[in-house]
């Protein structure tokens, strides 16, 4: 059950919790056109449902980062009681290797690594090293090929936990082989 409060009043209402891992959209406007909400109301959410007891288990809190800097809010989203940090690639490939909010970090030249900018290899280790569990998400438009240095790298901390991608007949094939990794 999730009981939420409306601000003002003593009134709550409460509503049947019917999926295992609540799928919480984060959007900035920036990396998608729309906004939503940042970790305070992830935090406020949370405080009405249990944490899971168990990997990816009823209240697994898995929040979607449709965001334009994913390194940034790493923190923040762990202290408000994300349980899966899932961002978008493409992100990460053009944002900047800040690990906060306020950090300034200059960015020259392109790639990633050196240069400043976010490796999405090296965003999946912060976030388990965060204590969570790390997604990957990709656009549409985007070549699943991008994917592979990522799922086949054999370094443990770098491999992504979940991986969301666009469902279409072509990609069947992929997501049943990345269905096959196991559970850590």
């Amino acid at each position: 059950m999730l009981s939420l409060t409306r601000p003002n009043t003593a009134h709550t209402t409460t509503f049947p919790l019917t999926t295992p891992t609540p799928l919480v959209d984060i959007m900035d406007g920036h990396f998608v056109p729309n906004l939503t909400f940042g970790a305070p109301v992830v935090t406020a959410i949370r405080s009405h449902v249990s944490r899971p007891t168990t990997r990816l288990g009823r209240g697994t809190f898995d929040c979607h980062m449709m965001i334009a800097e994913p390194s940034r809010w790493i923190s923040d989203f762990k202290k408000a009681g994300c349980d899966m940090y899932c961002f978008h690639w493409e992100a990460a490939v053009n944002s900047t290797s800040a690990r906060t909010p306020s950090e300034k970090v200059e960015v020259e030249g392109k790639g990633a690594g050196k240069s400043g900018k976010t490796s999405p290899r090296e965003l999946v280790k912060r976030v388990h090293e965060e204590g969570m569990l790390a997604g990957v998400a990709i656009k549409p438009g985007t070549d699943v090929e991008v994917l592979w240095d990522m799922l086949d790298c054999g370094v443990k901390e770098e491999v992504p936990d979940v991986r969301s991608l666009p469902t279409t007949q072509l990609l069947q094939p992929l997501l049943r082989w990345t269905n096959t990794f196991p559970p850590r």
